[in-house]
């Protein structure tokens, strides 16, 4: 999380209105409270806890950064994918969930580099509706409930 406050620092430099969202709460909450106070970020990062309505959140953003260092599956980052959002994600993140508008990139790199390719691939992006690629992949929930009722009633 510190990675992602950092990327969002130089981001700021170049687009001085930027805003990060944290949506969701754990154990390093306080310290990462404490870290944008100390980065004079505080103004512009915003904290919203644990929240019902991811999808109207992501609907209203304008990009999605997931620099995991590991990650089981990367659900969120379907969901983001599925809102039309340009979603910049570490290269621990299964392959699998790549279906549209997902650019990978390594986890080792500087937040500089980060935060270029980000302002890059962001300057021009068109926001499309991705939930038919979304729906055509392996994910599709009507599939996965289908999958999951097969097994059971084998």
């Amino acid at each position: 999380h510190k990675f992602l406050i950092d990327i969002f620092e130089k981001i700021c430099n170049n687009v001085q209105h930027s805003k990060l969202i944290f949506v969701g709460s754990g154990m390093l909450e306080r310290e990462l409270k404490d870290y944008t106070v100390k980065k004079k970020l505080d103004d512009k990062i915003i904290f919203l806890g644990n929240r019902n309505d991811v999808p109207d959140i992501l609907k209203a953003s304008d990009v999605f950064v997931f620099p995991s260092i590991s990650e089981g599956f990367g659900l969120a980052v379907l969901e983001a994918q599925t809102a039309g959002l340009p979603c910049f994600i570490s290269d621990q993140i299964p392959k699998e969930v790549n279906i549209t508008n997902t650019f990978v990139l390594p986890i080792n790199e500087s937040t500089e580099y980060w935060a270029k390719i980000i302002l890059e691939k962001t300057e021009n992006f068109i926001r499309k509706d991705s939930s038919e690629k979304i729906k055509g992949s392996k994910f599709d929930i009507k599939q996965v409930v289908q999958k999951i009722e097969h097994i059971y009633l084998k």
